[in-house]
C-alpha cells in the first residue's frame, strides 16, 4: 500500500498510521509527503499572531513546536 498526502493531508495521513500502528503490524507500507509540514509551517506561527480575530486550532496545531506534532512524531 502507498499513501500519498499532501499538505496537511501528510500531516493527517501520519497521525491516523501512528494511531493505528498495532493494525498495521506486517503490512508493507509506503508514504510520500508532498509539502506536508511535519516539522510545523511558519506561515501557520505567523497566522498565530491573529489567534485574538480568530480562533482556529489548526492553526495552533501546525505552528512550529506544537504539542498535536510533537505527539506526532512520536
Amino acid at each position: 500500500i502507498i499513501l500519498v498526502g499532501h499538505s496537511l493531508g501528510g500531516v493527517l495521513l501520519r497521525d491516523v498510521l501512528s494511531r493505528n500502528a498495532d493494525r498495521l503490524l506486517g503490512k508493507r507500507l509506503g508514504l510520500l509527503l508532498v509539502a506536508s509540514p511535519s516539522k510545523g509551517s511558519t506561515f501557520a506561527n505567523i497566522a498565530g499572531y491573529a489567534q485574538w480575530a480568530v480562533d482556529n486550532t489548526m492553526v495552533r496545531e501546525l505552528e512550529k513546536g506544537s504539542a498535536y506534532l510533537d505527539e506526532v512524531h512520536t
